[in-house]
């Protein structure tokens, strides 16, 4: 009976980390906190600074009523580790939500799962975001991932199941109005103002035997005061004890933001990434590669553009216990809408503990 629960409860926090402390367990129920702690160290021409490295706390409940179904319900707040700033300067909260869910499971029916929480199109597009420290730049996860619904989803329903190989996920996200959403100097998702219609996803994976995995995932976010997003995308994942290979394709109308302060009108996206687990030289060593390219050609305006996101990563990582010690090398070769360029070059090491 125990598996159901930590299976939903695993399914519903998206968590990978195996530190997690299990508060209470009985025949029926589980309850376990978990999450992480982490420092970056940010190396570029412009000097050295520290970042937060994404850390975060977790509360997974988990109940089995023991005739197939189990529930579980998961909160996940993040937190700014080092100060109350943001990216910009400002003074901002220390903590933020994440994920928000409740969720029912069964082993036949699947799982049905309410709120904010990892979305249809990332069961795909995930494939690819596996760099300690950087990536995840072509695919418009988190260009608006909340909103829009690519990444952490707001306001979302989601059923999983799967059927001997073949994995379903199948997204709907509810209305939502949020801002002043009448005026025009706030018309924009990037200021914050919007008034979503409805969104829907859909995305299929198929597993063949010899560790290989086919993917897509297709969907549409409709907005009354902006333009709807739209992508498609298609990715191909190979893994076994020593190599974990993917690669992603898509093509996304108002989704990402490469080329200006607005979303993108149409953009393409290839992202491609590769791990070797070198445990054979030390337990726990790995070595990791990857490349990320998102081409814009038509900008937030419409207007024809040469605006790319690239950039080219090699690093190594290793884990020890409940620590993650990481080095990543990235070199930019972006380009802004008027075909200008940006070959700068960043060097970033990080110490993360799980709990």
């Amino acid at each position: 009976m125990k598996r159901h629960i930590l299976a939903a409860a695993v399914t519903t926090a998206f968590v990978s980390n195996a530190h997690a402390l299990t508060v209470f367990e009985d025949e029926n129920n589980t309850f376990n906190v978990g999450g992480r702690i982490g420092i970056v160290a940010n190396v570029t021409q412009d000097g050295t600074h520290l970042r937060g490295d994404s850390s975060r706390i977790n509360f997974v409940y988990g109940h089995d009523f023991q005739n197939g179904w189990s529930s579980s319900a998961t909160a996940e707040w993040g937190f700014r580790e080092l100060n109350n700033y943001n990216d910009d300067g400002a003074a901002d909260d220390v903590l933020f939500n994440r994920l928000g869910n409740i969720q029912l499971s069964h082993n036949k029916y699947g799982s049905f799962t309410v709120g904010k929480q990892w979305s249809a199109y990332y069961d795909i597009a995930g494939w690819t975001d596996m760099y300690n420290l950087g990536g995840a730049a072509a695919l418009g996860i988190y260009d608006d991932g909340d909103i829009s619904g690519t990444g952490r989803a707001d306001d979302a329903f989601i059923w999983r199941n799967s059927f001997n190989n073949l994995n379903i996920s199948a997204q709907y996200q509810f209305e939502r109005t949020s801002g002043a959403v009448d005026d025009p100097l706030q018309s924009r998702r990037s200021s914050g103002a919007f008034e979503r219609e409805y969104g829907y996803q859909l995305s299929l994976s198929y597993d063949l035997p010899m560790g290989l995995s086919i993917g897509g995932s297709f969907g549409e976010t409709a907005y009354e005061t902006e333009d709807d997003v739209a992508f498609m995308l298609g990715a191909l994942k190979y893994q076994n004890e020593k190599v974990y290979l993917a690669a992603a394709y898509g093509q996304f109308e108002n989704m990402t933001n490469a080329a200006s302060g607005g979303f993108d009108q149409e953009s393409e996206g290839i992202e491609i990434y590769a791990r070797y687990s070198a445990d054979q030289l030390m337990e726990g060593l790995s070595f990791n590669a990857g490349y990320n390219n998102l081409d814009v050609t038509k900008d937030s305006e419409g207007n024809d553009t040469d605006a790319q996101r690239v950039n080219y990563m090699i690093g190594t990582a290793y884990t020890v216990g409940p620590m993650l010690f990481a080095a990543e090398y990235t070199i930019f070769d972006n380009k802004d809408g008027i075909g200008g360029g940006d070959d700068s070059d960043q060097f970033e090491i990080n110490a993360r503990y799980y709990f």
